[in-house]
């Protein structure tokens, strides 16, 4: 899938050209936009946007947060990355999938990784009405079948991985390499405290009576996050083949 990178800021070429280098291996073209207003034009006219914010822009987060969850057709297939290393900043504005906010100070390694998921999503993708099957109230209620509490942050992390894996085409992909960053950049966190929160989330279930999975019969071994999310998973594609037939 081809995307327009964009780098939004006035003149911080050396910024820009680390961005170049980092993306080398996209084979992405980086064009420059300085002013808002062209900015949108840009938006308006392409197809596939990740727009790169340099922090300068910090005044225009608020407005950018509200701008990804509007219903306008003219970001719908656009993605939105802040170049910034205040975090905190931006930690109640990341409130959707297509904004997301990197370190600057960690540029390659997080741009990569970043720019590797917003292709995951696979704009195209972006259509699917994940509402049809109420994916969101089925995976609740199965974990809470299973004992997990809502109260533990795990809860949260495993129905994210589980959403991303939906607009994937059902495909769970790395869990180090692509979906724990990923979901570590959705909560302002690291992809270690992702892992470990879900950890913790299966450790604290299996230790109630309903934690029972239909394919796991080893009482005394828990089980590892990639086969309980895959577990579920699998479950969701049952669902959905069952719902359309």
């Amino acid at each position: 899938m081809n995307s327009n990178i964009i780098f939004f800021s006035k003149n911080n070429y050396v910024l820009g050209e680390r961005i170049r280098r980092s993306l080398r291996r996209f084979n992405s073209d980086v064009t420059y936009c300085n002013d808002l207003k062209s900015l949108i034009l840009k938006i308006i006219h392409n197809k596939n946007n990740i727009v790169l914010i340099d922090k300068e822009y910090k005044k225009y987060a608020n407005f950018v947060s509200q701008l990804v969850v509007t219903t306008l057709s003219i970001v719908s297939n656009a993605r939105f990355v802040y170049l910034d290393n205040d975090l905190e900043f931006y930690a109640e504005l990341i409130n959707n999938e297509r904004l997301f906010v990197i370190p600057e100070s960690n540029l390659e390694t997080a741009l990569f990784n970043v720019i590797t998921n917003c292709k995951m999503l696979n704009f195209a993708q972006d259509n699917i009405d994940l509402t049809n099957f109420n994916y969101d109230e089925i995976i609740s209620d199965e974990l809470s079948k299973l004992g997990f509490s809502y109260k533990l942050v795990g809860f949260r992390y495993i129905k994210q991985c589980l959403e991303q894996a939906i607009k994937n085409n059902f495909i769970l992909g790395s869990l180090q390499k692509d979906v724990y960053p990923y979901i570590g950049i959705q909560n302002s966190t690291s992809a270690y405290n992702v892992e470990r929160g879900i950890r913790t989330a299966i450790v604290d279930a299996s230790k109630k009576e309903c934690f029972q999975l239909d394919c796991f019969h080893e009482k005394d071994k828990i089980v590892s996050n990639r086969f309980f999310l895959e577990y579920l998973l699998d479950k969701l594609r049952i669902y959905k083949s069952r719902q359309n037939n």
